[in-house]
């Protein structure tokens, strides 16, 4: 969304800073461990499968090995895999982590609660990747049931 409509901008009204923290960090821990280069390390067409049935001869149960047949069918799974089907990240054109960054950071908004603790998280440096202070707007809990006097919300903010 922020690559296609990079003059956008998005909020989330009732979720709150601490979930835009999560989520920036699931995302570039995401792209870490499952970018194209970083897949190439759990690719199956990597696997030695002769050096694995021998580790399962000799240490696995008897009956382990009949588990791992080396067959056509999965040479043909083993192959399958293609750049466009394994890229997550293909379609927001993401090629190092910094993007994420530059596509999440000033264009995403969270609705923050006054009495919500966590509000601080999106405004802290040491909490959120790059050091990166996310954009947290007044999401009033005015109508909720349990604001017990609506003219304290915006001072408890």
């Amino acid at each position: 969304m922020t690559r296609r409509f990079p003059q956008l901008r998005t909020a989330f009204l009732e979720c709150g800073a601490s979930f835009g923290v999560q989520l920036l960090g699931d995302l570039v821990e995401h792209w870490e461990k499952r970018n194209l280069d970083a897949l190439e390390h759990t690719n199956p067409a990597n696997l030695d499968h002769a050096a694995l049935l021998e580790f399962v001869e000799q240490y696995g149960p008897s009956d382990m090995p009949a588990l791992f047949p080396r067959t056509e069918v999965t040479e043909a799974v083993i192959q399958s895999g293609t750049e466009a089907a394994l890229d997550e990240f293909a379609a927001c054109q993401i090629q190092e982590k910094g993007d994420i960054r530059d596509l999440f950071v000033d264009r995403i908004f969270f609705g923050s609660e006054a009495d919500d603790y966590t509000n601080s998280w999106a405004f802290s440096d040491r909490a959120t990747p790059f050091g990166a202070k996310l954009n947290a707007i007044f999401g009033s809990d005015l109508g909720h049931f349990d604001v017990i006097d609506m003219r304290q919300v915006l001072p408890e903010a």
